[in-house]
């Protein structure tokens, strides 16, 4: 039990040894309650601007960014419509006589000039026909002549009428006055009767002969008429024989024509059809919003399918002034200029209507523009520090976006941050690399349109989102680094 008694003695005693020496070490290291109070805030401070002094080291440090310079360019308003080539002259030949194929010329795809014969019907009955009427067109005429002789002979006959007619006129006025003059040879009542009966017999002849004289001169122009009648009868048909040879009434080529030597054609009937493929146009139709902005004489740009590397010109020729109530579109005419006849009609069309242009529009590459909700801006380096500037936007180009010119701070040759610009904040200082000042004189692709369809090229979108993603990557790993000297 010694030995117990002992071991706990020395345990006792070492745990009092320890609490003692606790005890004396707290007391003799623990300050003043004025001075701790005092001592503590000003090592909090000491910690505290300690690590404010590494924040600032880190936030002044450089964002390195890629710049391009706003230039003026020009821009445009385009719209894009689908259409169909139409030629100016499309006519249908018919045929104008009946009767039975005799020859056919030419072929569907044949180009023929104004003039040339398509085809031949059979003339043996026309012949005939022709033949009858210019025997009657004879017969007419001689039956004028004897008419205009009948109408000689009654005014001959008249004219004699007259004659007896007045003599027979004096011979009773004659008797009269020797009937009231006494004083010579008496003249009796019967004598003067039998005159006054002359006379009115020669009256009634010469009527008679002026009613024979009317008549024949009115069968004279019927007999005249039907000269004329038979003159056009028988010129109608000289011109169906002409007309059995059916010709190109113009130029051009020749895209129906199925009938064969031997079949029968009917009066009326289309026998082919002739293109002029030399003036063409199409017909586009524009939303009615853009309807303020039409007019004549705006030009195209048209892409046919047919001719895909091939960019022509159209004019706008003439607009319907009315819109479809179904589609809310306005009809306009466009004529297309095609100098060497490459276009053929029933092609379809891609036509670029130009609605405005401004040539000296401020432009910034469209991969600078960031959004802040509905506002957009913009990062402008000036002396060494990145400034935010907000921007009232424009129409679009392939590469560019119109600044407009209700944007207060931002000119041509401004350097715009194009890359690095995600992470900005405004007044944050910058490091413009090296490549990027030579990006700066580098042109655009080109002015391009903007217009209603969706603009740019899907390698364009992957491009922009490409060097948007490196961007993130970049400030990402200087961020990671600015945290960790922190």
């Amino acid at each position: 039990m010694q030995p117990v008694l002992n071991n706990s003695n020395q345990l006792w005693i070492r745990v009092m040894m320890c609490t003692v020496f606790s005890m004396v070490f707290s007391i003799g290291c623990q300050p003043s309650s004025d001075s701790s109070s005092t001592a503590q805030p000003a090592q909090s401070d000491s910690h505290g601007s300690q690590h404010e002094s590494v924040e600032s080291t880190g936030s002044q440090e450089p964002r390195r960014v890629e710049v391009f310079k706003a230039r003026r360019g020009l821009v445009r308003d385009t719209i894009t419509l689908s259409t169909t080539l139409e030629a100016q002259l499309t006519i249908d030949v018919p045929a104008v006589v009946p009767g039975r194929v005799e020859k056919v010329h030419v072929r569907p795809g044949s180009v023929v000039k104004a003039g040339d014969p398509i085809l031949t019907i059979d003339r043996t009955d026309l012949r005939m026909v022709a033949q009858e009427l210019e025997l009657a067109w004879s017969d007419s005429v001689e039956r004028a002549k004897t008419a205009s002789i009948d109408v000689e002979e009654a005014a001959q006959t008249e004219e004699v009428r007259r004659l007896s007619f007045e003599k027979a006129e004096r011979v009773l006025q004659r008797l009269l006055r020797l009937l009231g003059d006494s004083g010579r040879r008496p003249i009796s009542e019967e004598e003067v009767e039998t005159a006054r009966f002359a006379r009115d017999e020669a009256r009634i002849a010469h009527l008679t002969a002026q009613l024979a004289t009317r008549k024949v001169r009115h069968a004279k122009t019927l007999a005249e008429l039907a000269v004329e009648r038979s003159q056009v009868a028988w010129d109608r048909a000289r011109l169906d024989l002409e007309r059995a040879e059916i010709q190109a009434k113009i130029g051009g080529a020749i895209t129906y024509l199925e009938l064969r030597p031997g079949e029968q054609v009917r009066s009326g009937e289309r026998v082919a059809t002739i293109v002029d493929p030399s003036e063409l146009f199409c017909t586009i139709r524009v939303p009615q919003r853009r309807v303020a902005q039409l007019r004549v004489g705006q030009r195209l740009e048209i892409e046919a399918e047919t001719h895909p590397e091939s960019v022509f010109s159209g004019t706008v020729e003439a607009i319907i002034p009315v819109v479809d109530p179904r589609e809310g579109t306005i009809e306009a005419r466009v004529a297309v200029t095609d100098p060497h006849e490459r276009l053929r009609p029933g092609a379809f069309l891609s036509a670029r209507l130009v609605l405005a242009e401004r040539p000296l529009a401020l432009l910034v590459p469209k991969r600078s523009r960031l959004f802040d909700g509905n506002r957009s801006f913009v990062f402008v380096v000036r002396q060494g520090k990145a400034n935010r500037i907000e921007i009232d936007t424009g129409l679009l180009t392939t590469d560019d976006i119109e600044v407009l010119p209700s944007t207060d701070g931002l000119e041509a040759g401004d350097q715009v941050v194009i890359r690095g610009q995600s992470r900005l904040r405004d007044g944050e200082p910058v490091l413009v690399n090296s490549q990027a000042q030579e990006s700066e004189i580098a042109p655009a692709n080109d002015s391009g349109a903007n217009e209603d369809r969706p603009s740019g090229s899907a390698a364009d979108t992957e491009t922009s989102k490409s060097t948007r993603e490196q961007g993130d990557r970049v400030d990402d790993g200087r961020s990671a680094k600015s945290a960790s000297r922190s």
